[in-house]
């Protein structure tokens, strides 16, 4: 035979070998799946005795501070919410399916804890700081009996992640707004019973603080320097009645127009009066 026959040959081969590989470990996962969710049934949660507590555990990552709009007191995020429970009905032993580690399944077909995410801005000190606060709380589905809601622990050292997460590599900072703190915690209310919608939350908290750059040169510099040209009008001659006249009336109008500057970033609220005010 031929160089060209014998490498033709091998290629076949190794193709061929190829393709067994795949076709026995596409096989192994068609029959783990099979097997897994032969009696699996998604409306069930994955405890095996009533009594037993479902662990959910809460991580939110922080990835764009896009804007805060303080006169409608809305904040607009990009965050992921990740949610860690064990599914004791999904376990299996890797050498029974060809070293099968790992499976991918729609979102749909698993049990979830059904947990949905609220959003508000506590308080507000307009220019100073921001306090605001994500909240996880379980729905009418489940009960804190069924459910133990906690915040996610990492990987390393196994304690609790007691803060939003942010990852360097993804996170976009904000050119208005820096970020302080960004404080999280599991919260129990002793006021109420377990079966109660309000019995436990985790809060994950973000202190944000505005970068003074922006507003000091475009808005109390100015205002400052204008307010200056009031004592100009006290050194011109008596003379010059009108002119004096002039300046004040000026100075009134420009002051008038960066005091509906700042009213524009001022919410239309009477539940609190910002540090500005006081």
């Amino acid at each position: 035979a031929t160089m060209a026959d014998r490498f033709g040959r091998t290629c076949i081969v190794a193709f061929a070998l190829v393709a067994t590989v795949l076709q026995v470990s596409a096989n192994e996962e068609t029959q783990l799946i099979a097997d897994k969710f032969k009696n699996y049934s998604k409306n069930i949660r994955p405890a095996r005795h009533p009594d037993e507590k479902v662990k959910v555990q809460v991580k939110l990552t922080l990835t764009n501070l896009i804007s805060l709009n303080e006169k409608e007191e809305t904040l607009t995020t990009n965050v992921w919410i990740e949610i860690q429970w064990h599914d004791y009905r999904l376990a299996w032993n890797t050498s029974e399916y060809h070293g099968i580690d790992l499976i991918r399944v729609p979102y749909n077909t698993v049990w979830l804890p059904d947990i949905y995410i609220f959003h508000f801005i506590l308080y507000i000190y307009i220019y100073i700081h921001i306090y605001i606060s994500f909240y996880t709380r379980r729905s009418q589905t489940y009960s804190a009996k069924e459910i133990d809601m906690v915040l996610a622990e990492d990987a390393d050292t196994g304690k609790p992640i007691e803060w939003v997460d942010i990852d360097p590599e993804a996170f976009t900072e904000n050119g208005e707004w820096a970020i302080k703190h960004r404080p999280a915690r599991k919260l129990t209310n002793s006021r109420y019973s377990p079966d109660d919608l309000e019995y436990q939350e985790v809060y994950f908290n973000l202190i944000i603080q505005r970068k003074p750059l922006f507003y000091i040169i475009n808005i109390i510099l100015p205002c400052s320097l204008i307010s200056s040209l009031v004592v100009l009008a006290f050194f011109l001659p008596a003379k010059a009645g009108g002119q004096k006249l002039t300046v004040s009336i000026s100075v009134l109008l420009a002051q008038t127009v960066f005091l509906f500057l700042i009213a524009q970033k001022i919410p239309e609220t009477s539940l609190s009066v910002p540090l500005i005010g006081k």
